[in-house]
């Protein structure tokens, strides 16, 4: 059974609401409507006790502030009239957002992207209550009796139901994108649901995520700075519960041994006094421990930094990263590595990863990197702090591209030019 989070409809049925969104006239990309709308969630955010309450939702305010709405409409803007054939951005049409639990603003992504794309959209959010969706949903309504947005909300659909093929597949064979978050068993689950053969789809299943560190820099760095570091780097790694992709779960030391371990000292102290204003939930701790108790039972760690029940916990790596992406679940823990030189870090990733945190490293260093990554290996090199960052570009995979399609406009030549 679907359960409405949001829409400005009067009561029908589900299979109406599904039919009169698929059949509806588009709007223009970036119309104004939209981006008023989606300026004033932000602004109401930012100036609102909850960016304080909710820093997810800060975060999310700050990307949606007008001034980036402005920069990502004339990314899509199309031909400058000297060419001959013009490229014309419109909406996708009906588009399917399928949000993840574990990182629950990522609804809110989807959905505002695609809203200002002109889709419209239908997005199903996990039952489990959420604080930061239900303190979202209340400037949403606030919002939305502004009779302005009508026209423009008239094409959301926020639902939540129980897994379920027959709802999924329903909707599926209506729109003409579907975006899916989810763990790898979800993605290939939904990815069996046909779409109609038109459609298009991107799919973000299981990532990794790790940090590279150079030892030098950190035992030479001024305190203030590197307390900063810390704290920035306890941000990436503790906000939403270490759960999001783009949260580190390794550390990877580069530099002699020595000068890793002078590194770690003093690190580590920083990173722990940033971290206690994070709380050691009882569900985190125990998973924790699980995942130490299984990473030993297959030989992948050495040994423990601090005690068992630590928060946030460290580990010493061997060998390779596997054991540790197929068994490490977060919630607040870190294995480390210690390599001696930056060319024995890509031997270390693997498809599943997708952002490396480095610090210290020069640009050549992270070029030479980049230039020595296996396949499919990372798709985001980002500072300390940038980690949850969101941006248009995931996965490798740029949304807006997913949320509209090109028409390319044959430009009038005159009769000399036949």
């Amino acid at each position: 059974m679907i359960e409405t989070i949001f829409s400005v409809d009067s009561d029908m049925s589900w299979p109406d609401r599904l039919a009169r969104l698929a059949q509806g006239q588009r709007r223009q990309p970036f119309d104004p409507r939209a981006i008023d709308f989606i300026a004033g969630i932000s602004s109401r955010i930012l100036r609102s006790s909850l960016a304080r309450r909710q820093p997810e939702l800060a975060t999310l305010a700050h990307w949606f502030r007008r001034a980036n709405l402005r920069t990502l409409a004339e990314k899509i803007g199309g031909g400058d009239g000297a060419v001959r054939v013009r490229v014309r951005v419109r909406a996708r049409g009906l588009v399917f957002v399928i949000a993840p639990a574990n990182v629950e603003v990522l609804f809110i992504y989807g959905w505002l992207l695609s809203l200002l794309a002109g889709n419209a959209t239908i997005v199903r959010v996990s039952q489990k209550p959420n604080a930061s969706r239900h303190a979202f949903l209340e400037v949403v309504h606030d919002l939305a009796t502004d009779q302005a947005f009508l026209p423009v909300l008239a094409d959301s659909w926020l639902i939540t139901y129980p897994h379920d093929d027959a709802i999924t597949g329903r909707i599926s064979s209506r729109c003409d994108a579907r975006l899916v978050w989810g763990g790898d068993a979800t993605v290939s689950q939904i990815r069996s649901i046909a779409l109609k053969p038109l459609a298009v789809e991107a799919v973000f299943a299981d990532r990794f995520s790790f940090a590279v560190f150079s030892a030098a820099t950190v035992c030479t760095e001024d305190e203030t700075r590197l307390r900063e570091i810390a704290r920035r780097f306890v941000n990436d790694t503790l906000w939403f519960g270490q759960q999001a992709c783009s949260s580190p779960r390794a550390v990877v030391w580069v530099g002699d041994t020595a000068g890793a371990d002078v590194a770690r000292r003093r690190f580590w102290p920083l990173y722990k006094a940033a971290a206690a204003a994070f709380e050691n939930e009882p569900a985190a701790l125990m998973s924790r421990v699980a995942d130490l108790f299984m990473l030993a039972g297959v030989g992948a760690i050495d040994r423990l930094a601090d005690g068992l029940s630590a928060f946030p916990g460290r580990a010493d790596g061997r060998n390779t990263l596997g054991p540790v992406r197929e068994i490490h679940s977060g919630c607040g823990m870190l294995v480390e590595y210690v390599v001696p030189s930056i060319q024995e870090v890509a031997p270390l990733t693997d498809a599943k990863d997708q952002t490396l945190v480095v610090y210290g490293l020069s640009d050549q260093a992270i070029e030479a990197l980049l230039n020595s990554l296996p396949g499919r290996a990372v798709d985001r090199i980002v500072l300390p702090g940038e980690a949850t960052n969101f941006s248009i570009v995931w996965d490798g995979a740029d949304l807006l591209d997913t949320f509209t399609r090109k028409v390319n406009v044959t430009r009038n030549r005159s009769a000399a030019a036949y």
